[in-house]
């Protein structure tokens, strides 16, 4: 009797991403920001939204697939990156392009009201499955140190954070935080990008 083949070993839902694939991501934001936040004068001035539409063209001619303001559950993410443009780079199968991988939600300004606000908006974005998010902060002040730490202090403080992500070799804070009727665990990537220089 001819043995059976062994079990194709188990792989992540389409709608997942592997740590790899997460940090890849965000380390193209941060290379991004690094390289405006050179110029802040000129980002200064642009909308909230003309600052989010610089950063999809980045992440498209990276990943090859990048939205904006797309419908997802309870409103328009600002950023929306299917999976199957993650794992095509990487040279992995993957689902439909409509199984989102990381949605994000911008927020041109600071303070812990806005962090508040921001993070309300982005739990009604995030699809059911997903467990990768981020909130993005374009900062408009110089004590960028300071705003950092009040948004950061903000979110903590909230009565749905779970603790920081351990997650290695992320350019940015992973916070972690329940939400939905599942009370499922989302890690959020906390981005900020200055705007202007500490000395302006």
């Amino acid at each position: 009797m001819q043995s059976s083949s062994p079990p194709e070993p188990l792989s992540l839902p389409s709608h997942q991403l592997t740590d790899p694939s997460l940090i890849a991501l965000l380390n193209c934001i941060h290379q991004w920001a690094t390289e405006i936040e050179q110029y802040p004068g000129t980002y200064l001035k642009l909308f909230e939204d003309d600052v989010s539409n610089l950063l999809a063209v980045t992440l498209a001619l990276t990943f090859g697939i990048t939205h904006r303001e797309v419908f997802c559950r309870d409103g328009r993410t600002d950023l929306f990156v299917p999976v199957a443009a993650i794992r095509r780079l990487q040279g992995k199968e993957h689902g439909p392009d409509d199984e989102v991988a990381f949605v994000a939600e911008a927020k041109k300004g600071s303070g812990p009201a806005l962090a508040d606000q921001a993070r309300d908006q982005l739990e009604g974005y995030i699809p059911i499955r997903a467990r990768h998010a981020a909130l993005m902060f374009y900062l408009e002040v110089g004590d960028d140190q300071g705003a950092t730490e009040r948004i950061l202090s903000a979110l903590r403080g909230r009565p749905d954070y779970e603790g920081d992500d351990p997650i290695a070799g992320s350019p940015f804070p992973l916070l972690k935080f329940s939400g939905g009727p599942d009370g499922k665990i989302t890690s959020v990537a906390t981005v900020f990008i200055k705007l202007t220089s500490p000395t302006s």
